[in-house]
């Protein structure tokens, strides 16, 4: 493997760190959740297939409760996956119940959570709920390799998951789609962008998303 330069990573970006989940029945891990869990907890198909953005408010929410004490009301008490020390195993009924619980609040429409603004206002009156508050961090500065790169590496070295919206995408799995960015780093072939995507790590080409024409990009991080 060749060097990789980091230019922002999460603590806890690996697999088994980063939100890990369980299906106890199958023994499988997972790298965040999957918005198909829904189904689960009674949401129909229709409507948990335009939930890709309620899955990356849970896969930080989460994170966050389980890495920064002072987020920990963002998620019920009553789950024993979070503590101040280390992170645990969530077993997916677990998640898909927290999961249900922010589909309740976000709502999403035919078209999912279309934009970045949307996904901020409704995270925030979610956050309030609970009685946390958040400082909303959204990308406003001219559209670039350069800038965006920096953008999410900023939000990466303080710990915060990066959300990230395509409308349209050279890349098909980020297509009119939600994911949670866990790191960002240089190799020989480019910047490559770490996410959980479809309960996955994934691995996606920094260079070819942020340079490729879309209708629309978001980023966006909560701290």
């Amino acid at each position: 493997m060749g060097k990789e330069t980091v230019y922002g990573s999460l603590i806890n970006w690996e697999s088994g760190k980063f939100v890990p989940v369980v299906d106890v029945a199958t023994g499988r891990a997972y790298y965040g959740g999957h918005q198909r869990w829904l189904l689960d907890e009674g949401v129909t198909k229709f409507y948990s297939d335009r939930s890709c953005g309620v899955t990356a408010i849970t896969n930080m929410l989460i994170y966050l409760a389980q890495n920064k004490p002072e987020k920990v009301r963002l998620i019920s008490s009553n789950l024993d996956f979070v503590t101040n020390k280390n992170v645990h195993p969530i077993k997916k009924s677990d998640y898909s119940a927290l999961q249900k619980s922010v589909y309740n609040r976000i709502l999403p429409a035919i078209w999912g959570i279309p934009t970045v603004n949307t996904i901020s206002s409704r995270v925030q009156k979610f956050a309030l709920k609970r009685g946390v508050t958040f400082k909303v961090v959204k990308y406003s500065k001219d559209w670039s390799e350069a800038n965006v790169k920096a953008f999410i590496a900023s939000g990466l070295n303080k710990n915060c998951p990066v959300l990230l919206l395509t409308w349209n995408s050279v890349i098909p799995d980020l297509k009119l789609h939600w994911v949670t960015v866990t790191r960002l780093y240089e190799t020989e072939t480019g910047t490559k962008m770490v996410t959980s995507n479809w309960g996955n790590m994934q691995t996606y080409d920094f260079n070819a998303w942020v340079n490729g024409s879309s209708f629309y990009r978001g980023v966006v991080y909560f701290e």
